[in-house]
């Protein structure tokens, strides 16, 4: 069972939230402009003193909304997206590591990031953009990902990630379809047309195996894909969700399938096996932005329009 494990809060509403692939670290971003960097082993426990507070770095170099944000492979670096243009790399490792150390400008506000599993390459998407763009880490050099006309989306790109493999890109777009992109030659490789009915798609995921892509979209459903035939597996039906850009995602051992009801301010829960409803709870006051899971145990982080990040 779920229950509420700690919440901290932010000056402004809560957009989006991460864990580092060991599951040791979570970072928040907020509209305040923002980013906290959480010890995820004191967010359950009992506070004793100030020195044990779970959030162990504020950052503070974006001048607008922080809109997503990843962890390097290695757990050393966090990457940042943001409303105000840019794409920025903090070093955790510095004790105070308030600036970042690098970063990318983008024409336009950037809305999705996605770490290679190899920590070379940053993939980006921006608002209003209908290419996705592909930043090289080590030579700071940025590039379009395909420039035929017919392989671009025609609308706003949600959101874009990675495969573990590292082969394979997938981004979700309001123009109602998913791009898969090979990732050595950055050209397009299957589209998914019409996923949600028409509605734009609002995320996409790989599973682990990179066999199946997870989608959300506008027309209140989830749905599970098989990769290499674009066959659908699973429909997950009961949350309302039409206005939020919150992403569908799977738990630590993908046995649930997690997603927020924005009629209600609630987490819900499916078995990703066979799409059934396993349960639902009321999380915030307020619309929830974003949920995060953690890759190596239960915990969950969600995100409101309350300025609360909590952690179940």
């Amino acid at each position: 069972d779920y229950a509420l494990q700690y919440s901290t809060t932010h000056k402004g509403t809560c957009t989006t939230a991460t864990f580092s692939g060991d599951g040791r670290y979570a970072a928040s971003g907020s509209g305040d402009t923002t980013i906290k960097v959480i010890d995820v082993s004191k967010m359950g426990a009992r506070i004793e003193s100030i020195e044990d507070k779970p959030v162990i770095k504020t950052l503070y170099d974006h001048e607008d909304q922080i809109n997503d944000v990843a962890f390097h492979p290695n757990g050393l670096v966090l990457a940042s997206s943001s409303s105000d243009c840019k794409i920025k790399l903090f070093d955790l490792t510095k004790p105070n590591p308030k600036r970042s150390f690098q970063y990318y400008v983008d024409a336009l506000p950037v809305l999705s990031l996605s770490f290679h599993p190899s920590g070379d390459f940053i993939a980006t998407t921006a608002r209003s953009a209908h290419s996705l763009r592909l930043h090289d880490t080590k030579t700071f050099q940025s590039y379009t990902a395909s420039r035929i006309p017919e392989e671009q989306h025609t609308a706003t790109i949600r959101q874009v990630r990675y495969a573990e493999n590292g082969s394979q890109l997938v981004t979700a777009s309001e123009d109602g379809t998913i791009k898969l992109w090979d990732t050595v030659a950055g050209n397009c490789v299957r589209t998914l047309e019409n996923v949600h009915g028409g509605q734009g798609a609002v995320s996409a995921q790989f599973s682990r195996n990179s066999k199946y892509i997870l989608s959300s979209g506008r027309d209140s459903t989830i749905k599970l894909w098989e990769t290499t035939s674009g066959r659908l597996v699973h429909q997950f039906d009961g949350a309302t969700r039409n206005k939020r850009n919150a992403p569908a995602i799977f738990n630590h051992n993908e046995a649930m399938v997690i997603s927020v009801d924005e009629s209600t301010n609630s987490i819900m829960c499916w078995d990703s096996r066979n799409g059934s409803f396993i349960k639902k709870w009321i999380a915030h006051n307020s619309p929830i932005n974003w949920i995060a899971a953690s890759p190596t145990d239960p915990g969950i982080i969600s995100c409101s329009d309350d300025f609360k990040i909590k952690y179940w």
